[in-house]
């Protein structure tokens, strides 16, 4: 070797010693952008001697650069950096566990799981519905042997949403623990029964002693009557536990904004509460209910346009007179004027031409 290549190495060493002893803040910077690249590129023998470089703060940034490996998925570079007792495996409140169970990296959720600061459990079991929601078996099969994680929480979110997703094998996990409720399992097929309109299903759930059909503050009358399907209505009001009145008449409210006339006629029937409700709301009496087009075609009253409607679904005069507050004798006047108005003879005759009218509208 020359004496000018050694005068330039003892130059050059020299320089590095100066700069790092007065720009000891821009050598860090500089050591930690080597090692996020050498992380994102997959050095595991950069990774280990920059660690091995006490300037060199992995920890930096709510320990970023564990996330960083964590997204690359690269398992071997997670452990050298979760050796590194500066490194928080907890970091960014426990946003490493969640990625990894997002991502479905069961080998990474096992190894944060033997670190005490990790928290399964953060953000009411956000790990575990995570990995609900993307599928994957063998994480929600880890985290649910933490004792910390509660599948119940959130009114057994994680179990809900294996439940929309069909997912039978996460359910049949989940349904293993004892803390899982399993009549949830119930209520969801009972709700779905209930969507489909499949009587013969709902039915059946009625005769099961597992479920209390008015569950969730009488969710499945209102349920049914968003969907429209009369039939199934009729068999959940024939069930004393439902109170189709429930959360201020939800369920008939639903119904009147759907335009579903013949569930309305159901609830009319169910009681004179809800047919008291049903007239003061005037919810059979809307601009594009066909009473309004009969009441315009032949000059009904308003009142007589109710009569008329009562008639033709079988009330009597005096339960007529009842859901109007007025007296039968008054009922029986405006039914005089309905006849006059129809030039029909009598109340036959009266109900055959407002059937004929519906059937021909």
């Amino acid at each position: 070797m020359s004496s000018n290549s050694t005068i330039n190495i003892d130059t050059d060493i020299a320089l590095r010693s100066a700069i790092y002893s007065c720009y000891p803040n821009i050598v860090q910077d500089i050591l930690k952008t080597a090692l996020d690249k050498a992380i994102w590129s997959g050095h595991l023998e950069m990774v280990k001697c920059l660690l091995a470089d006490g300037r060199v703060d992995p920890a930096d940034h709510d320990s970023q650069s564990l996330h960083t490996a964590v997204c690359k998925n690269d398992m071997d570079i997670i452990q050298a950096l979760l050796l590194d007792g500066r490194v928080d495996p907890a970091g960014m409140d426990n946003a490493i566990i969640c990625e990894a169970a997002a991502e479905g990296n069961d080998q990474i959720v096992q190894a944060l799981l033997q670190y005490p600061q990790v928290n399964p459990a953060v953000r009411d079991n956000r790990p575990l519905n995570l990995a609900v929601q993307n599928g994957h078996v063998e994480v929600v099969r880890l985290l649910l042997q933490d004792s910390r994680v509660d599948p119940s929480v959130n009114d057994h979110e994680a179990l809900r949403q294996a439940l929309v997703r069909k997912d039978r094998t996460i359910i049949n996990l989940l349904l293993q623990d004892s803390r899982i409720n399993p009549h949830i399992v119930c209520e969801h097929d009972f709700y779905e029964a209930i969507q489909q309109g499949d009587l013969a299903l709902v039915e059946n759930w009625l005769q099961d002693s597992r479920l209390n059909p008015a569950c969730q503050d009488n969710h499945a009358i209102i349920l049914a009557a968003c969907t429209g399907h009369t039939p199934v209505i009729e068999a959940l009001l024939r069930d004393k536990r439902i109170d189709p009145a429930a959360r201020n008449y939800t369920a008939v409210i639903a119904a009147a904004q759907k335009g579903y006339d013949e569930v309305l006629q159901v609830f009319f029937h169910y009681s004179a509460e809800m047919a008291q409700f049903i007239t003061d709301c005037n919810f059979l009496a809307s601009p594009g209910n066909m009473w309004m087009i009969i009441a315009k075609r032949y000059g009904f009253t308003d009142h007589e346009q109710k009569c008329a409607y009562y008639l033709q679904i079988g009330l009597t005069t005096k339960r007529i007179a009842k859901i109007l507050r007025r007296s039968p004798r008054t009922i029986e006047k405006h039914i005089d004027g309905l006849k006059q108005k129809t030039h029909s003879k009598n109340i036959n005759e009266l109900l055959n031409r407002l059937i004929k009218i519906e059937y021909v509208r």
